[in-house]
């Protein structure tokens, strides 16, 4: 197995401890090395993507043995948190495609945000099934799989030797794991400080201001609950206004929201399938982490703007409002 976009060496040391021969993991931040190779018992290579070569990635694996290539390149740019960058971060899924094809790896496996499936109208997807593989593709909550916390990610399997699929979910909704089940063992420190017997457990160095935020936050609650005087200036605008997850608390009992921008789908609608837009008069219950998404679209003389806007799902809406626009103004998105 070859890790490409391999960082410390998480999805590796997985498929080492399931006893997969794990031969390589490829990065370009050498500050992994140390992690990556003490871990997993394999070597780190230091190069950017760009300049890895198929051949280069063929010779790594063993002889005799099936060839496994897995990839997941940093999902940050296709997150709501920093979609203007996704066009040049788009590269690097271009870059590991590239890879299937120079190596043709008999199982690949990725995982990224969901949106990722309709990124470019689902390229990458249909890209592998053309290539001849057997693909299975889903959107799955990760709570279903032992993570405490509100995430969804897509997973993406793809394998010519035959079908392949995802294990079923080992935990059930009133089963899940929460955030006391995960951190409740381990000691309080103080900011800035880290634990005298685990420099893992470390906390950020807090400004005065930060931490009479973080004081002032109850668990469960967000920026939102504070006093005026304590919202930062970025969620005073239009732009910020929406991301509450950031500077939230969280809660002992219940599993813990990601704050990362994956924007989920039902765990175990296909990925392909996923529409982009939930439609405000649409059934609460197939909306993402029980959320209706409502994009609102201002279309001042043919230029276009959107906002979304996430509202629990029992939140009353108003009639649905007909907004006219051009077609092609909304490239790789369904239309409401």
């Amino acid at each position: 197995m070859v890790d490409v976009f391999c960082g410390a060496g998480g999805l590796s040391h997985g498929f080492m401890l399931e006893g997969f021969d794990v031969r390589a993991g490829i990065d370009i931040d050498a500050s992994c090395r140390h992690a990556y190779e003490h871990n997993n018992g394999a070597r780190f290579i230091e190069k950017n993507i760009a300049d890895v070569h198929g051949a280069e990635v063929g010779a790594l694996f063993a002889e005799g043995q099936p060839r496994i290539l897995v990839g997941c390149a940093p999902c940050q740019p296709f997150s709501p948190y920093s979609r203007k960058r996704a066009d040049d971060k788009w590269r690097l899924l271009g870059e590991f495609a590239r890879l299937v094809r120079e190596t043709q790896p008999d199982v690949l496996s990725m995982e990224n945000v969901p949106r990722l499936a309709n990124f470019h109208g689902g390229e990458l997807l249909r890209g592998l099934e053309d290539a001849g593989y057997a693909v299975w593709s889903r959107v799955v909550d990760c709570a279903a799989y032992g993570v405490p916390q509100t995430r969804q990610r897509l997973v993406v399997l793809a394998s010519r030797v035959g079908p392949i699929a995802l294990v079923p979910p080992t935990h059930k909704q009133g089963g899940y794991r929460t955030v006391r089940d995960a951190i409740a063992g381990l000691p309080p420190i103080a900011a800035g400080k880290s634990a005298a017997d685990d420099p893992l457990h470390r906390a950020s160095r807090l400004s005065t201001v930060n931490l009479a935020r973080v004081q002032a936050a109850k668990p469960g609650q967000t920026w939102r609950d504070w006093d005026a005087s304590l919202v930062a200036d970025c969620h005073r605008k239009d732009s910020g206004r929406w991301y509450q997850s950031v500077y939230g608390r969280m809660s002992w009992e219940v599993r813990q929201e990601a704050n990362d921008g994956g924007d989920g789908n039902p765990q175990g609608a296909d990925a392909r399938d996923a529409p982009h837009l939930v439609r405000a008069d649409g059934d609460p219950a197939e909306a993402p982490n029980g959320r209706l998404e409502i994009v609102v679209f201002v279309v001042p003389e043919n230029q276009m703007s959107w906002r979304m806007v996430q509202m629990p799902a029992n939140t009353p809406t108003a009639a649905p409002t007909t907004i006219a626009w051009k077609k092609s103004s909304i490239r790789g998105m369904k239309h409401p």
